[in-house]
Order: structure tokens, then C-alpha cells, then sequence
């Protein structure tokens, strides 16, 4: 089940990135402004994916540019690289489907808290206020594309404010995102 949650978070990973990518470039851009800002991107995705991020995008870098000057969707590229399933569901649909999921503890929501618990921790060291906090957590969604940005806002709107708390009392990092709901537990973890 566990293996299961983590392909769906590549793909979720993978679908977020090639949309964000095909908002940046233009049809100007060159192979090398391409490779130039696939190479940045695995600085947005969570810090325990960079990695897996880092090794897909070097290991694939050529199908991705052609993919990128074909003009694919982010479905087809990342069914291509093996990270989603290949459906014959247009591109739209699927994104209204991750945004039903998005409000009920989805794959998306979970990496948004896990992104932000990183985060909240760097703001905690510096003791950041709780609005400085939702602030800066609300500038750093601009960088998210295709619909994600306005619920990264919603995301910190709704969970920040209940982080800070969790954290604030010494709890566990790691388990934040579960204890709050933003994050769904599988039967797999919780035995561990």
C-alpha cells in the first residue's frame, strides 16, 4: 500500500512540475534554458523527493526537452517517464480530480503539509511570527502553476495556523501532517 501512495506522489509530483515548467517557458526558450530550469525544479518539490526528482530529470533530461518542444501534456510526459498511469481522461478532468482530492487530504495536500512543516521549522528557528509565517508560506505558493498556486493559499489558509500549534507544543514534525488531517494514514504506518 505503501509503495502504491509513493508512485501516486511521483506522479502528483511530476503532473505539478510539467505544468509549472510549461507556464515558465515560452516557445524562445532553447534546449539549454529547458535543461536550466528542469534542473532548478527539484528545489520546489519536498526535500525527501529532491533526490528522486534530481535522478529522474538527469536520467531523462532529453525525452523531457522533446516532450517540452512536442508540446505534450504533463499526463503524457509523465506516463511516458513511468511515474503516472496512462489514461485516456483528458488532461482537465484530471486536474478536477485532484483538486476534489486536494480538500479531502489528498496526495497534493499531504505534500503541501510536508512542504510547509519543512518550512515551519526554518521560520521557528528564527522565531517568525504566525502571520510573517503565513506571509511568506502565501509569496511561496506564486510558484506553483496550473491551479496550484490558489490552493497552496487555501492549503496555508486552512492548515498553517494548525501546524504552528502542533509544532509550537514540541510534537513530532513527522507526524504533523497526519495528527491534523492533512495527510491520510494508511494502515501501513500506523503499525510502525
Amino acid at each position: 500500500m505503501f509503495a502504491k501512495a509513493s508512485k501516486q506522489m511521483e506522479c502528483e509530483i511530476c503532473e505539478m512540475a510539467t505544468t509549472y515548467l510549461e507556464e515558465k517557458l515560452t516557445s524562445s526558450n532553447t534546449e539549454a534554458d529547458i535543461s536550466i530550469e528542469l534542473m532548478k525544479l527539484c528545489d520546489y518539490v519536498p526535500s525527501n523527493y529532491q533526490t528522486i526528482c534530481n535522478s529522474l530529470i538527469s536520467g531523462n533530461i532529453n525525452s523531457i526537452i522533446k516532450s517540452f518542444e512536442n508540446k505534450e501534456t504533463p499526463t503524457i510526459l509523465c506516463g511516458e517517464l513511468g511515474l503516472c498511469l496512462e489514461s485516456s481522461e483528458s488532461s482537465e478532468s484530471l486536474q478536477i480530480a485532484k483538486f476534489e482530492e486536494f480538500s479531502s487530504a489528498s496526495t497534493v495536500g499531504c505534500l503541501f503539509c510536508d512542504y510547509f512543516v519543512g518550512q515551519l521549522e526554518k521560520f521557528v528557528e528564527v522565531n517568525a511570527t504566525q502571520s510573517e509565517i503565513e506571509y511568506f508560506l502565501d509569496k511561496d505558493c506564486d510558484k506553483y502553476g496550473g491551479g496550484y498556486a490558489s490552493e497552496c493559499v487555501v492549503y496555508v489558509d486552512q492548515y498553517v495556523p494548525q501546524l504552528v500549534d502542533y509544532l509550537a507544543h514540541n510534537q513530532k514534525p513527522d507526524r504533523a501532517c497526519y495528527e491534523i488531517g492533512a495527510c491520510q494514514s494508511s494502515s501501513s504506518s500506523s503499525s510502525l
